[in-house]
């Protein structure tokens, strides 16, 4: 053992012969605030290590703002999950538009869907949720965007996919009678159609008279609905919802 006062040899400070009392306490004082000083900067230094870890989990952890380019001719429906099992509902994105949304980078998925597919009862609205049975089943729809955001690189997103939406025999009816009807009223706007005497508003169109005339007789089932309307590929309310 070596003396840190006077470096000799069998004792240290505290039986040190040439120390009064007095001296050995100032040195164990001096001792206890080293001590004590040592001991804050390791608490510093801790906290400050804590904190770096604090930020860069919040970073980690930041929400990301992302463009969304919409090419197609259709209306999309674009679902958030953190399970990958329940889907909410949380924007619209218009055929032919720029819009933009912002998700954790980390936590969400992303699907966008066709509003035509997931118009609730054939209403202005999505379905709110979609539910699926487990982690590792198929979503029930047309996914033209199906993401885990975190293995998404960049912040636009485009969806440029062409979609025929799947038709019954029905459909396809109801699409080409609709189209027609749309098409032939779109007719009678440009000639001005006929008055209540049956005669063409504008004379240079007095030969298509009879063929106005019998547009008036052609009525839309009540039972078509604006989604109807919207899978035809013709103007509804359902048109450019936000």
């Amino acid at each position: 053992m070596v003396c840190s006062n006077c470096k000799g040899v069998g004792h240290n400070y505290l039986t040190c012969p040439v120390l009064t009392i007095e001296q050995i306490n100032i040195i164990k004082e001096n001792n206890k605030k080293k001590a004590q000083e040592v001991s804050a900067r390791r608490a510093q230094r801790e906290e400050n290590r804590l904190n770096r870890l604090r930020i860069q989990e919040e970073r980690k952890n930041k929400k990301r703002k992302y463009e969304i380019i919409n090419t197609m001719d259709h209306e999309l429906t674009l679902y958030w999950s953190d399970n990958n099992i329940d889907f909410h509902r949380f924007t619209y994105i218009s055929s032919h538009s720029t819009s933009s949304i912002t998700c954790n980078k980390n936590k969400h998925r992303i699907i966008a869907i066709p509003f035509i597919e997931v118009s609730e009862n054939g209403s202005l609205n999505a379905i709110k949720t979609i539910t699926i049975g487990d982690i590792d089943d198929e979503i029930p729809y047309t996914t033209i965007f199906n993401m885990k955001m975190k293995d998404f690189e960049g912040t636009t997103i485009i969806f440029d996919e062409e979609y025929n939406p799947p038709q019954t025999d029905m459909e396809k009816w109801k699409e080409y009678g609709l189209k027609s009807f749309y098409l032939l009223k779109q007719i009678e706007m440009i000639t001005g159609g006929t008055d209540e005497e049956g005669e063409v508003t504008k004379k240079e169109y007095e030969n298509i008279a009879p063929f106005l005339e019998m547009l008036k007789e052609i009525k839309t089932p009540d039972n078509c609905t604006e989604l109807d309307k919207e899978k035809a590929g013709i103007p509804s309310k359902l048109t450019n919802i936000t």
